[in-house]
């Protein structure tokens, strides 16, 4: 598996934000999978990439890709700034 890599998503959003979706890309995976740090962020969807931000957060979450395919895995960090 190539070295995975975001291609979409912002990286500052203000408190309250409306869902944005983060996407990533590596070459020969099989499939990529969204997380997102701390929990209090919000929930992300681990398919699709849909960031559901919580309104009460602000600071700063890390939105993490993780591709998978027949010759391992690979991450990928997005560091996201959550401005009041």
């Amino acid at each position: 598996t190539g070295a995975t890599s975001f291609t979409g998503g912002a990286v500052t959003v203000c408190q309250n934000a409306p869902n944005e979706t983060y996407t990533a890309t590596a070459s020969n995976s099989t499939s990529i999978v969204y997380s997102v740090s701390p929990p209090a962020a919000g929930t992300i969807d681990p398919n699709t990439g849909v960031m559901n931000w919580d309104a009460a957060f602000s600071g700063t979450a890390t939105i993490t890709a993780t591709s998978t395919g027949l010759c391992g895995t690979t991450t990928a960090d997005r560091v996201v700034t959550v401005n009041p």
